[in-house]
């Protein structure tokens, strides 16, 4: 498994082998490479019940400066090895300035610039929170990704809807097991 996720991208790599169990994927993180190794790294700083453990590498990070021309071409770039759904728009801290989405990419102007087309102030989760309560602000949402943000808005990381959804699948089958 190890050999497999050195030849993938971080992004690919992680999703792949946050779908082992526990035990196998710390015997799986060691040899799989620096690319994989340090979003794990990252995320075991976390609590396991948390949205941190979570947390996927950053790909499409794009400036408000930049045009829809520029960001187009470095998010062409980024497909070939990536599923994109959103450009994140973040300034030179990476702080969360806005989330540029495919339709809005695509309706644009080439030479319009992202802070333009964004949509600004997006809702972000926090790496801290409990699985739980992020289900609780993103029940009514349907994102399927979600930015993880620190308390001042630095973007450190992206979750996908359907993870957090499997996280709660998985603890509400738990609690029938332990109530009998």
């Amino acid at each position: 498994v190890a050999t497999v996720l050195r030849h993938l991208h971080s992004v690919p790599a992680y999703r792949i082998l946050i779908r082992f169990p526990r035990d196998r994927r710390h015997r799986i993180v060691p040899m799989a490479g620096k690319h994989v190794r340090e979003p794990w790294a990252d995320a075991q700083r976390y609590t396991p019940d948390s949205v941190g453990r979570l947390m996927e590498p950053v790909v499409a990070m794009v400036t408000p400066d930049m045009t829809v021309r520029e960001a187009t071409e470095k998010i062409r770039d980024w497909a070939h090895d990536n599923l994109i759904t959103y450009g994140w728009v973040v300034d030179e801290g990476r702080r969360l300035l806005g989330v540029l989405t495919m339709r809005d990419l695509l309706l644009a102007g080439p030479e319009e610039p992202l802070g333009e087309i964004m949509l600004p102030e997006p809702f972000f989760l926090r790496p801290d929170m409990e699985i739980d309560d992020a289900m609780k602000e993103v029940v009514y949402r349907h994102y399927p990704v979600y930015p993880v943000c620190d308390e001042s808005g630095r973007l450190l990381g992206i979750v996908q809807g359907y993870m957090l959804f499997e996280a709660q699948k998985f603890e509400i089958s738990a609690q029938a097991g332990r109530m009998v």
